[in-house]
C-alpha cells in the first residue's frame, strides 16, 4: 500500500472513529475509548483495513499530535492562577510524585518479573520498564478534568485546587519522563549506567527549555499579525512536527560529531512553548482559541493511530496485569495526595477525597507511552500495550470518580447568585474574572468591539472558567 493510499484509508478510518466516539459518550464511556477501539478493530489483528506496522509508516501523525497535546498542556500552566494556592499545589504534587514513582515503578518491575509481558527481558530491561512505567502512569489529564468540571458546573476551593494540581503534575511528569528516558538510555547502553549521563541530562533539559521558550516567543510574534486562524493552526502543527525533526537531527549530529547523544526532549520543548505564550505574552487567549479549534481533529487521528498500534493478542494477555496496576496507581495517588495535603495544612475534603479527582489519564500519558515505545523498541510490544491498557482503565473510571467526588463536596452547580460584570477582554480583566471565579463568582466579560469578542470566542472551550463573554452595543448587552 502506497503512502497516499495509507493516508486516504487512514483518513476514512478516522472519520468513522470520530462518529463512533460520539456513540461511546452516549453510553457514558469516554470518546477516546471509542477512537482506540476503532483503531484496534481496523488494524491487522481484526478487519485488516490497515496493515500491521502502519503506525510506523504514519509516525509523522504521532509527532504532529504529540506536539499539539503538549502545547495545550503548557498553555494551561498559567502562573497567575496557581500563585495563591502554590504551597498546597506543590505539596500535593510532590507527595503524589514521590509515592507514585516508588510504588508504581516497583509494581511494574515486579510484575515484569512474573507476567508474560516481561518474558525474555534482562534485568536491565526490567529496571528500564519499571522506571519508564512508573513515570508514564503518573501523568494526569487537565483536558479531561476540565471537561468534567464544565459538564457539572463545579466551582469552589476543592475544584480549583485539584485542577491546579492536575496541570502542575503534567509539567512534573514531562520533566520526569525526560530524566527517565536519559536514565534508561544509560542503563540499556553498552557502557551501562554511568554518572556521565548527569551533565548530558542537564544539557538536554536546558536545551529543551531554551528552544521551547524561543518557540513560544515566535508564536506570540506570529499571533500579533492577526493571520487567518487556519494559517496559524498550520504554523502550530508544523512547529510541533518540526520540534521532533529537530530532536532527531540534533541526536544524530551529536552522536556522530561529539561522540555522545544530545536529545532535546520534544514534549518538554513544546510544553515550555505553550507555557511561554500563556505567561510571557499577551496572546494567551488567541493561542488557546487556535489550539482548541484544531485539537479535536488531531485527537481523533492520534488516538485512532494509537489503537492501530495495539497488539490485541498481547492486550488480552495483559488485561489482568493492567487491572492490578490500575489499583496500585489509585492507591499510590490516594496515599501521596493525602500526605501532601496534610503536610500543607489542608484538611477534609482535599486531604481525604482529593485523590478521587486525580485518576483520569488521556493525551499526555498516551503520548509518553508512545514515545517510550518508539525510543526503546527493545522493551517489547507487551510493555507499551500494558501501559495503554492501564491508561484506558484510568480514562474510563477517572471521570466517574471525579463526578462523584465533586458531588460529595457540594461544588456541583453551586450557583450562589454572585455575578460580576467586567468590561474589557484584556489580560487584567481576564485575571480578575479568574480570581472571582475561584472565589465562587460567575464572571461576565463584556466589550464594545466585535473583533475583541471574536478573538476570545473560543475561550469557553479552551480554559476552565465558567465566565460568559458578551458584546455591548450602545449600552445593550448581547450574548
Amino acid at each position: 500500500m502506497s503512502t497516499l493510499e495509507l493516508l486516504v484509508t487512514f483518513g476514512l478510518v478516522s472519520l468513522a472513529s470520530h462518529r463512533i466516539g460520539k456513540w461511546f459518550t452516549a453510553i457514558r464511556l469516554p470518546y477516546i475509548t471509542g477512537y482506540l477501539a476503532v483503531g484496534a478493530l481496523a488494524g491487522g489483528f481484526v478487519l485488516d483495513i490497515l496493515p500491521k506496522g502502519v503506525d510506523t509508516d504514519l509516525r509523522f501523525i504521532d509527532e504532529i499530535a504529540l506536539g499539539l497535546i503538549a502545547f495545550v498542556a503548557g498553555s494551561e500552566l498559567f502562573i497567575a492562577e496557581l500563585r495563591e494556592r502554590i504551597r498546597t499545589i506543590i505539596s500535593i504534587s510532590t507527595g503524589v510524585t514521590l509515592v507514585g514513582l516508588i510504588v508504581i515503578g516497583s509494581a511494574v518491575g515486579l510484575l515484569a518479573s512474573v507476567a508474560s509481558f516481561g518474558d525474555g527481558l534482562s534485568r536491565s530491561e526490567i529496571l528500564a520498564i519499571a522506571v519508564l512505567g512508573g513515570t508514564v502512569l503518573l501523568a494526569l489529564s487537565p483536558p479531561s478534568t476540565i471537561a468534567v468540571i464544565k459538564e457539572v458546573g463545579a466551582r469552589g476551593r476543592f475544584t480549583t485546587t485539584i485542577l491546579s494540581v492536575t496541570v502542575v503534575m503534567d509539567v512534573i511528569v514531562v520533566i520526569a519522563f525526560a530524566t527517565a528516558a536519559s536514565v534508561v538510555g544509560a542503563i540499556l547502553g553498552d557502557g551501562g549506567l554511568s554518572l556521565i549521563f548527569i551533565p548530558i541530562l542537564v544539557l538536554d533539559l536546558a536545551l529543551a527549555v531554551a528552544v521551547g521558550f524561543l518557540l513560544g516567543k515566535a508564536f506570540a510574534f506570529i499571533l500579533k499579525w492577526r493571520l487567518p486562524r487556519l494559517a496559524v493552526a498550520a504554523v502550530v502543527l508544523a512547529a510541533g512536527y518540526g520540534v521532533y525533526e529537530l530532536a532527531d537531527l540534533v541526536s544524530h549530529w551529536s552522536s556522530t560529531e561529539l561522540g555522545f547523544k544530545i536529545y532535546v526532549e520534544p514534549l518538554l520543548t513544546t510544553l515550555v512553548a505553550g507555557a511561554t505564550v500563556a505567561n510571557f505574552s499577551t496572546q494567551r487567549n488567541t493561542f488557546d482559541n487556535v489550539l482548541h479549534r484544531v485539537a479535536p481533529a488531531v485527537y481523533v487521528a492520534f488516538f485512532t493511530l494509537t489503537g492501530l498500534s495495539l497488539k490485541l493478542d498481547t492486550l488480552l494477555a495483559v488485561l489482568p496485569v493492567a487491572g492490578v496496576l490500575f489499583l496500585v496507581r489509585v492507591a499510590s495517588i490516594a496515599v501521596g495526595a493525602s500526605l501532601g495535603a496534610r503536610a500543607a495544612g489542608e484538611s477534609a475534603p482535599i486531604a481525604t477525597r482529593g485523590w478521587m479527582a486525580m485518576i483520569t489519564q488521556a493525551g499526555i500519558a498516551l503520548g509518553l507511552a508512545r514515545d517510550a515505545a518508539i525510543q526503546f523498541p527493545t522493551l517489547g510490544d507487551g510493555f507499551a500495550t500494558l501501559i495503554v491498557a492501564v491508561i484506558v482503565l484510568n480514562e474510563i473510571f477517572g471521570p466517574m470518580l471525579l463526578k462523584f467526588v465533586l458531588g460529595r463536596v457540594d461544588e456541583v452547580g453551586s450557583q450562589d447568585g454572585r455575578v460580576a460584570l467586567i468590561h474589557g477582554l484584556d489580560r487584567n480583566a481576564i485575571q480578575l474574572a479568574e480570581r472571582l471565579e475561584a472565589a465562587g463568582w460567575t464572571a461576565v466579560l463584556a466589550d464594545g468591539r466585535q473583533d475583541h469578542l471574536d478573538d476570545h470566542a473560543g475561550e469557553g472551550d479552551g480554559d476552565r472558567s465558567r465566565r460568559e463573554v458578551s458584546l455591548i452595543i450602545s449600552g445593550t448587552a448581547a450574548d
